[in-house]
């Protein structure tokens, strides 16, 4: 008969058991002390005049602080929301960024200013997934660095300036990037077309020039563009055309030349496109009428020309309609009055004559909810 393996006394065992338990634990409190530290001199370092963070003391564990989640009641900080909470500071350590566990962080809302730490992209923020600085009053540059798990970042309307770090790029979980409301300057770098999963994109509200970069069309995730009020110039990318997930467009308050690319007919589930404000030529694409999907086009306050089709009776879900501060010709088409879901019609400063009876046919068919703007 085969001998049997040496077998482990149950003392032996049992021994082996309760050392593990308590080196388990010793790096549990080890963990949490070092998590306490944390999280009490962010509280010295900042002013709470509403007393948010009045429980952030010994009495109670730190599980029930305000504002603190713990990931499955396991004693480690997995979301910090001091969101909307009247705090006002200077983030003078990054340590907050660091806590091992954490995975939300959000102090949007508040009064923060100073610089945002160098080192807040580091890979001791390796655990992050949602970060929100919005809404404060930071100021300096957007810290170099990335993490690579991060899918949610909020920098925007602050006072951030500087350049867009071409690190963002590294940044490729992201689906969520607001960096709109600051002082950006520079171009945008080609590198955040790198981030293939970014679904939501504003950049909108800064002074950013130079072309909107090409390599578009490798982000087929994007849902949302917002990268109106800067100083954009050049043309309007053609492989925009690609991103055929697109729900919202907004280039609004640029440079921009050249004609509309007709490649927009192809985003399908396009509902609002803004384009005003800019120095765009030609006429409208046909390609853009067949966006059935369309709630709102707003084109105006550009060098728009030649005739509006009659084509656009093919937008059927259409509320609003902005073509005014062009040079449109012609006679203004019949099919608006087929459009039974507008509900704001501008189309004064062109060169544009009504048709005999256009007027009241118009109002018969469509109760405007609204008044008619002048022609």
């Amino acid at each position: 008969m085969a001998k049997t393996g040496a077998q482990a006394s149950p003392v032996v065992v049992f021994s082996m058991f309760m050392l593990f338990i308590v080196l388990f634990f010793s790096f549990v409190v080890s963990d949490n002390g070092k998590e306490v530290e944390i999280l009490l001199s962010f509280k010295s370092s900042i002013y709470d005049p509403s007393g948010f963070l009045s429980n952030w003391d010994s009495s109670a564990t730190f599980c029930q602080w305000h504002g603190v989640t713990c990931y499955n009641n396991l004693s480690h900080v997995d979301k910090l929301d001091l969101s909307a909470k009247n705090l006002t500071g200077k983030l003078v350590s990054s340590s907050i960024f660091h806590l091992p566990f954490i995975q939300t962080l959000n102090i949007s809302n508040n009064q923060f200013y100073g610089e945002i730490p160098e080192d807040m992209f580091s890979s001791s923020s390796s655990s992050l997934r949602f970060l929100n600085l919005s809404n404060n009053n930071f100021t300096g540059q957007i810290p170099s660095g990335s993490i690579p798990g991060l899918e949610v970042l909020d920098l925007s309307n602050n006072m951030l300036s500087g350049k867009i770090p071409p690190e963002i790029g590294s940044f490729y979980s992201l689906k969520f990037l607001d960096l709109g409301g600051n002082v950006l300057v520079g171009e945008i770098p080609v590198s955040i077309t790198n981030i293939t999963s970014l679904q939501f994109l504003t950049l909108a509200s800064n002074q950013l020039v130079g072309p909107i970069p090409h390599g578009l069309s490798k982000m087929k995730s994007l849902e949302w563009i917002y990268v109106g009020y800067n100083n954009l110039s050049g043309q309007i990318p053609e492989e925009i055309g690609m991103l055929t997930s697109l729900n919202h467009l907004d280039l609004v308050y640029n440079n921009l030349t050249s004609e509309i690319p007709s490649s927009l007919g192809n985003l399908s589930d396009l509902q609002y496109l803004f384009l005003y404000q800019n120095k765009l030529t030609g006429s409208i694409p046909d390609s853009i009428f067949g966006l059935k999907k369309l709630v709102s086009l707003d084109l105006s306050d550009n060098s728009l020309s030649g005739e509006i089709s009659e084509l656009v009776i093919h937008l059927q879900n259409l509320e609003i309609l902005h073509l005014f501060g062009n040079i449109f010709t012609g006679k203004i088409p019949k099919a608006l009055t087929s459009l039974p879901r507008l509900q704001v019609l501008q189309l004064w400063s062109n060169r544009l004559s009504v048709r005999v009876g256009f007027l009241s046919s118009f109002f018969s068919q469509i109760r405007l909810k609204v008044p008619f703007q002048r022609i």
